[in-house]
């Protein structure tokens, strides 16, 4: 029998944290308000903004920070969008076992704090221990300024703010260096969110196994004993990049926990018309920032993120199944199909059209599937009474 794992990888957002979303707004008006005719510019703002993070992403030479429409247009419409997807991510990935009073959480590339608010909103219980958050930054007005808003956004909501913070606009090759002089503990997690693309981009000359390599050997004295989460884009090459890390990690004895379901071989590593990446609604994200989208020419209907969280416990072997794909139709297969990942390789799931993407199936066995001798993936027909 073929069970969904009754715990998915991505959840919807709470009502505390759709009301959050909503109250963000006040919050941003009063940190960062604008002018009439920066108002107006925004929306054209955030459009050229958009297109330089992705199309021309790897032009940065110079933080993108540093011109105030950027950063107008970063905190108004990316940061937001942003919180919607980690707040779906975060939750099911058990963070918060990791603090229990004082613990030190550093954020690598941190920008306005966008993973610190996620989290902190996230997991409410956290909201009262006296956490130390470390962000990681070139821009040290961006990351005072997201923590002015997370401040204020706190007191919108009346929370109260107990963490303590402290800002290091410091380069990530002399973290390691410095730290023993802050006087902290070492982390007990190091989070990446949207940093990868940038440090890879910064390096062309090298290539994705060598960038790789230097990112864990920079952060690796601080990593020992550590957890590592790095969240990208849902986008090829941001799945590229997770895949990258997670063969570069293996090797130095850092294993996935999520959303990985086993340590073996990543079945995406030589694929190139598909990614691991996940995708999933807009619930919960608030009318003024799906407006605001609607006015940039940037409307959504979907969002999507390739997560990888990595320790050095070696988690045991399942045959567990993680559910990557959207829904789609194959020759000779009723219902729709989608892939999944395992042990085994890849699975091509038919039948799987109620399933969400991130599910988990597991008390399964694949010793007598059949392979698609399109894709070699191996083929489990899943029947209605497997999706209850």
């Amino acid at each position: 029998m073929h069970k969904l794992e009754k715990r998915a990888l991505l959840k919807p957002l709470t009502p505390e944290y759709v009301e959050a979303m909503q109250a963000l707004e006040v919050a941003l008006k009063n940190v960062r308000p604008l002018k009439a005719k920066h108002k107006q510019s925004l929306p054209t703002d955030i459009r050229e903004l958009s297109y330089l993070l992705t199309l021309e992403r790897a032009k940065l030479k110079n933080p993108y920070w540093t011109h105030p429409r950027n950063l107008s247009s970063y905190l108004y419409y990316f940061l937001p969008w942003n919180l919607v997807r980690l707040g779906r991510l975060l939750p099911g990935l058990d963070l918060n076992k990791l603090f229990f009073k004082e613990e030190v959480l550093l954020d690598l590339g941190a920008g306005p704090a966008t993973f610190g608010i996620a989290l902190w909103l996230s997991l409410p219980e956290l909201q009262d221990l006296k956490l130390t958050y470390v962000l990681q930054d070139r821009s040290r007005q961006a990351c005072e300024l997201g923590v002015q808003v997370w401040q204020r956004l706190a007191a919108e909501l009346e929370l109260s703010f107990r963490w303590q913070v402290k800002i290091l606009p410091t380069p990530i090759a002399s973290l390691a260096k410095i730290w023993p002089s802050l006087g902290l503990a070492r982390p007990c997690l190091i989070s990446a969110v949207n940093f990868l693309n940038e440090y890879y981009g910064q390096r062309p000359s090298l290539e994705l196994h060598e960038v790789m390599e230097l990112f864990l050997e920079e952060i690796g004295p601080l990593l020992q004993g550590s957890r590592l989460l790095s969240v990208e884009p849902g986008t090829r090459l941001g799945g590229k990049l997770s895949v990258g890390l997670r063969f570069v990690a293996l090797k130095l004895g850092l294993y996935p926990i999520a959303p990985c379901p086993h340590a073996d071989v990543c079945p995406l590593e030589e694929r190139h018309k598909t990614w691991c990446h996940y995708t999933f609604d807009i619930k919960g994200a608030p009318k003024w920032l799906r407006e605001l989208g609607d006015e940039s020419g940037l409307s959504k209907d979907a969002l999507s993120l390739s997560p990888l969280y990595l320790g050095f416990e070696h988690v045991a072997a399942t045959s567990d199944i993680r559910v990557l794909s959207s829904p789609f139709s194959v020759p000779g297969i009723r219902g729709a199909c989608r892939y999944g990942c395992s042990k085994k390789g890849l699975i091509l799931l038919g039948g799987a059209e109620s399933l969400a993407q991130g599910s988990l199936l597991s008390g399964i066995s694949l010793q007598s599937a059949k392979v698609d001798l399109k894709s070699g993936a191996h083929i489990l027909l899943l029947k209605d009474n497997d999706h209850n």
